[in-house]
């Protein structure tokens, strides 16, 4: 955790992506979907598509910002074999 807040410190043009992407992302879903829900609710494809939106926008934000994440695993695999080499640490620490 302490490496990732050091990492996350020394390299601000991460979060300021990461701000941005979510920005667009949910502006491009907002966009797509503008005035889904201002019918009423009584056919089925109008709860259907309001419920796409809402699906499709949070999904976007959630793959958005975990997929840097999973990234980060196979450039910090080097140190982490190091230091569990050298019983610094468990896995399940």
């Amino acid at each position: 955790f302490l490496r990732e807040l050091k990492n996350l410190r020394r390299a601000t043009y991460v979060i300021k992506t990461r701000t941005v992407m979510t920005v667009m992302i949910s502006l491009a879903a907002g966009c797509l979907f503008y005035q889904v829900a201002a019918q009423e609710f009584t056919s089925f494809i109008v709860v259907q598509s309001t419920f796409a939106s809402l699906l499709m926008s949070l999904m976007a934000n959630v793959f958005s910002t975990a997929l840097p994440s999973l990234t980060a695993f196979p450039e910090e695999r080097p140190v982490f074999l190091r230091e569990y080499s050298t019983n610094h640490y468990t896995v399940l620490a």
